[in-house]
């Protein structure tokens, strides 16, 4: 669900782009993988419903209530009977740093050997997306960060050197003029596709080949990509259109076009 799908993998406009899985800690500001983290939540929909607790209140019989006899004994009884709830724990088992109280009760959720946990009130970061200026700095220091992550930086470097050229394509398209013709990859692109082809091809996840493919033939080794994607057995949206550009000798990154953006 995109305004545009892209055979390197961008999503332009998506309604859902997780970055490959790579976040920022707004307090330290190293860069991880979600996939890396041992507790994780989402802050900002926990600050809007931290306040709102599982209560022993029957809603549905509530809500079945006569509005216009209610009586402000009633209301109150409903108000006094909601504030007693305790909040339950957040995603990721996280303690209640909003109530001092709470916060430095002891819980089964917490680590005995993880003495971090026991600190009264600790306060926890925000995490943000990476950015792509982010890119660069992180790849300028490979051997800082897990394989899976340098991965996932290099794919994003990879769409984010490709943008140009989509804003150049549909130029072109508008005019009717091919738009593979004004894919030229600079030093810097085909350094970093060589690079992520070469740590691709040693991983053992199998949901990268269509990556490797991809880069393949964008570096316009068009044989290695045919003979990647043939070996498998069945090839979905993705492959399939890699596959037919590889054919045809195209090493542009080409749109992915889904049923339902046929007639679009």
């Amino acid at each position: 669900m995109a305004f545009e799908n892209w055979s390197d993998g961008r999503s332009v406009h998506s309604l859902f782009d997780n970055r490959q899985g790579l976040r920022q800690c707004a307090g330290c500001k190293d860069f991880f993988l979600e996939s890396e983290a041992t507790y994780i939540g989402r802050l900002s929909s926990y600050e809007s419903q931290r306040q709102v607790a599982p209560n022993d209140i029957d809603i549905p019989a509530f809500l079945r209530r006569d509005a216009d006899g209610e009586s402000s004994n009633q209301k109150s009884a409903l108000i006094e009977t909601l504030a007693k709830q305790e909040p339950k724990t957040w995603l990721g088992n996280l303690k209640h740093w909003w109530n001092k109280k709470l916060s430095t009760e002891k819980t089964q959720s917490y680590p005995s050997e993880n003495e971090s946990f026991k600190e009264e009130s600790p306060q926890y970061p925000r995490l943000q997306s990476v950015f792509d200026s982010d890119l660069a700095t992180i790849l300028e220091k490979p051997h800082s960060y897990s394989t899976e992550l340098i991965i996932s930086a290099r794919k994003l470097y990879w769409m984010y050197l490709n943008d140009p050229y989509r804003a150049t394509a549909r130029g072109f398209i508008k005019k009717g003029k091919d738009p593979y013709e004004a894919y030229r990859p600079t030093d810097l692109q085909i350094e970093n596709m060589q690079l992520l082809a070469l740590m691709i091809s040693e991983s053992s996840e199998d949901y990268l080949r269509s990556n490797l493919a991809e880069l393949y033939r964008e570096l316009g080794e068009f044989d290695k990509s045919i003979h990647l994607l043939q070996q498998r057995a069945s090839l979905d949206i993705e492959a399939e259109t890699i596959l037919n550009a590889a054919k045809d000798g195209i090493s542009a990154p080409v749109p992915i076009k889904y049923p339902h953006q046929k007639n679009h």
